[in-house]
């Protein structure tokens, strides 16, 4: 299993603005979600709450879109995820036949 990590955050440029330091903390979460989900894939027991770990983090990353974008664009945000999520589970059945 691969060792934790704490991320650092980038140093600053001194021109980094708040949208900037918004976009790196969802590129981490995005980065930290798959990390967790391939995690859990590799330990039996864990892998049966892949999917509380996967709703865990759209929960974070849909209320981090909210407080900066605003309601709207977090609803958007979660639509695209389920429906990202549909169609991979759809192409998945397509493949086993």
């Amino acid at each position: 299993m691969p060792e934790p990590t704490t991320a650092t955050p980038p140093a600053s440029s001194g021109t980094e603005t708040t949208t900037d330091r918004y976009r790196a903390l969802l590129d981490r979460l995005g980065a930290a979600r798959a990390r967790a989900l391939d995690a859990a894939a590799l330990t039996p027991d864990i892998s049966a709450m892949a999917t509380g770990i996967a709703a865990g983090y759209l929960h974070a990353t849909a209320d981090i879109i909210c407080a900066f974008e605003g309601t709207e664009a977090a609803q958007a945000y979660v639509r695209q995820q389920i429906t990202d999520v549909e169609a991979q589970n759809t192409s998945a059945g397509d493949g086993a036949r």
